[in-house]
């Protein structure tokens, strides 16, 4: 009796945020207070305030992404722009920005918007934060 629980997937080893055999083939990204800005009209979905699925980049096993018909979430456990090494998340649709944080040092996983007033976007403010989920 009882329910079968498969073990989680691991992914290609992002040995500088996991231990080998440990990196997640899937994390989520979950969005907060995000609000309506200045660009903002009634075309355009309500703000995403709710949790994406992403999936480990076939090409960077620190690089995770969902590619939706409306959202595009990326979160990215490690860049290297020299000299600094940072972690960033970004949350975007066909038309601009929604979500955008880079932060220096690697497997940040807390996140909170730099788009932080209503002019001149079409959504502002909010947090954001990668978890990956354990059964």
């Amino acid at each position: 009796m009882g329910i079968r629980v498969e073990p989680d997937p691991r992914g290609d080893d992002c040995l500088t945020c996991w231990d080998a055999g440990k990196t997640p083939q899937t994390v989520y990204a979950i969005f907060k207070g995000i609000e309506t800005g200045e660009w903002w009209t009634d075309i355009f979905p309500p703000p995403p305030n709710h949790t994406f699925k992403l999936d480990q980049s076939l090409f960077d096993p620190c690089v995770f992404n969902y590619t939706g018909l409306t959202w595009f979430v990326e979160y990215q456990a490690r860049t290297i722009f020299p000299p600094r090494t940072q972690s960033s998340l970004k949350l975007w649709f066909n038309i601009g920005d929604v979500f955008a944080q880079l932060l220096d040092g690697t497997c940040k996983f807390s996140f909170i918007n730099n788009l932080q007033v209503p002019v001149g976007n079409y959504y502002y403010k909010g947090s954001g934060w990668v978890f990956e989920l354990t059964i």
